[in-house]
C-alpha cells in the first residue's frame, strides 16, 4: 500500500490526500468516501470509477461534476485537466 498524506483511512492504495474513507485506489483527494478508484477530487460519494469534482453520488463512472459522460469524452477531458493541472505547477515552482 503505497499512500501519501492520507489519515483516518483504510485499505487504500496509490493514494494521495485521501481523508476518513477506505477501498480507494490509484486516486487523489479523496474525503469521506468509499470504494473510489482512478478518481481526483471526490467527496461523501460511493463506488465511483473514473470521476473527477464529484459529491454526494454513488455507483458512476466517468462523471465530472457529477455530470456523466460518456468514456471517451470523459477520457479526453481529464488528458486536458491533467496537463492543466501540471502546467499550474510548473508555473508556481
Amino acid at each position: 500500500m503505497e499512500i501519501l498524506a492520507c489519515q483516518r483511512s483504510s485499505n487504500c492504495s496509490y493514494c494521495i490526500r485521501v481523508d476518513d474513507s477506505n477501498n480507494c485506489s490509484n486516486s487523489y483527494n479523496v474525503i469521506c468516501s468509499s470504494k473510489i478508484s482512478n478518481s481526483l477530487f471526490i467527496q461523501d460519494a460511493n463506488s465511483l470509477h473514473e470521476c473527477m469534482f464529484c459529491s454526494h453520488i454513488a455507483n458512476r463512472r466517468y462523471c465530472i461534476a457529477n455530470m456523466q459522460f460518456d468514456r471517451n469524452e470523459y477520457m479526453m477531458i481529464k488528458g486536458e485537466v491533467v496537463k492543466w493541472i501540471i502546467s499550474q505547477l510548473a508555473v508556481d515552482s
